[in-house]
């Protein structure tokens, strides 16, 4: 039998410490969950433990290197569930995903790295469906608002017409926050990959990338990387940065659920930048400062510039009461193939990419070891809405500070 429920590791990381923070808050030390910290540093997570004062005293403290698989699995076996926060997952996650599916420990992460957990389907996952392991990649916001918004928004139009949306369109209404250094640090690790490898590209272009072999899906999607006016919002829009990411999730995800929305089922995301003139305007901005940046990480020696003297190092972020103050609209609208329409929203409070994050890793985290048996869902790669429906949804009302909730419908 496990020692613990649930291990958090990278604790000492900018969201690491939130989640431990999250579970103090939360869910305490020595109740009904039982969790540990987990690193390479124990001298780090003695401090990181102190600062908590009295209340984090009793939480236990494991020492395992992201480098050595050997220490790693024996972390794992002391565990229902190890949720990770130690990225970019690329460079420091597979020794940890490896041993968590090959000794059916399940798993969680924040990772917004797409080719990275394609590459891991290939090598672990018949692994986990034999140990029983279950691994549940992007449980941030990345891409946490998009699965579960399509999750909700198709269970509220199967409520209200009696079919889902073959159409669904996300838009960010407003995501006011700092993404902390290792979220950078990822993303100018993918740009510069993508400027070096043909296959890498190919790769980040497919939008069903993440679907299992076979998922028979051809209908074309559209990625939303233009300006263009919305007009079930009245304003423009731009490309959303994650729209990449999320999009694959939310097909992979329909897969999964043997494709109850329909093989033609399109799925869309961007941001709403305002209307009229004004709109426009920063519509054309948003993007050209996108393409601008993408360009600049796309070379050697501006991106080596980029992160050396501009973009925050991995582990730095914003200081704690700016994310309190942050918060987060997400919007979402449906279609029918009988032209009925229905749009959800996504409230949260909190910087999305930190504090909302380490919140939903956190909770996604207790719906491993608390709401699913794994008799009822067996091992293998899942995705959020897959895996966790609406215990997930619930556990975020209660202990998110994030609400789903239908705006209209006709």
């Amino acid at each position: 039998m496990s020692a613990f429920d649930i291990v958090i590791f990278g604790a000492t990381s900018f969201v690491g410490k939130l989640v431990v923070k999250h579970f103090l808050d939360v869910h305490g030390v020595g109740g009904k969950v039982s969790w540990a910290i987990a690193g390479r540093s124990k001298s780090k997570m003695t401090a990181l433990r102190q600062s908590y004062g009295p209340a984090a005293e009793k939480v236990p403290i494991l020492i395992a290197d992201a480098n050595s698989l050997t220490a790693l699995k024996a972390m794992c076996l002391q565990t229902k569930v190890v949720i990770t926060m130690a990225g970019p997952y690329v460079l420091y996650g597979e020794n940890l995903l490896r041993a968590c599916a090959e000794t059916g420990t399940d798993y969680c992460d924040i990772t917004g790295e797409v080719p990275w957990v394609a590459e891991m389907m290939k090598r672990y996952e018949e692994v986990a469906q034999q140990t029983g392991a279950r691994i549940v990649n992007f449980c941030g916001f990345d891409s946490i608002p998009s699965d579960m918004g399509v999750h909700y928004l198709q269970r509220e139009a199967q409520r209200r017409f009696g079919r889902p949306c073959t159409k669904v369109r996300l838009r960010v209404f407003h995501a006011r926050g700092n993404p902390p250094g290792g979220t950078y640090a990822t993303a100018m690790d993918a740009i510069g990959e993508a400027s070096r490898s043909k296959a890498y590209r190919a790769a980040l272009a497919d939008p069903y990338l993440l679907c299992p072999p076979n998922h028979g899906f051809k209908v074309k999607q559209n990625e939303a990387y233009f300006p263009a006016y919305d007009p079930d919002f009245k304003q423009w829009s731009a490309a959303f940065v994650m729209a990449g990411i999320n999009t694959r999730v939310v097909h992979r995800s329909h897969a999964l659920l043997g494709k109850p929305y329909g093989d033609s089922f399109r799925y869309e995301e961007a941001i709403l930048v305002g209307p009229s003139l004004i709109g426009r305007i920063a519509a054309y901005t948003v993007t050209g400062l996108m393409v601008g940046f993408v360009g600049l990480a796309a070379m050697a020696p501006t991106r080596s510039l980029l992160k050396r003297f501009v973009l925050p190092k991995p582990g730095e972020g914003s200081k704690l009461r700016s994310l309190a103050q942050c918060s987060f609209d997400v919007r979402l609208t449906g279609e029918t193939d009988h032209n009925q329409q229905i749009q959800i929203r996504l409230k949260g409070q909190g910087d999305p990419a930190c504090f909302a994050t380490s919140r939903m890793i956190a909770e996604s985290g207790m719906c491993l070891a608390r709401d699913v048996a794994k008799a009822d869902k067996p091992g293998g790669f899942w995705t959020t809405s897959s895996l966790f429906g609406d215990k997930l949804i619930n556990r975020l009302h209660m202990h998110g500070q994030m609400k789903f909730e239908v705006l209209d419908h006709h």
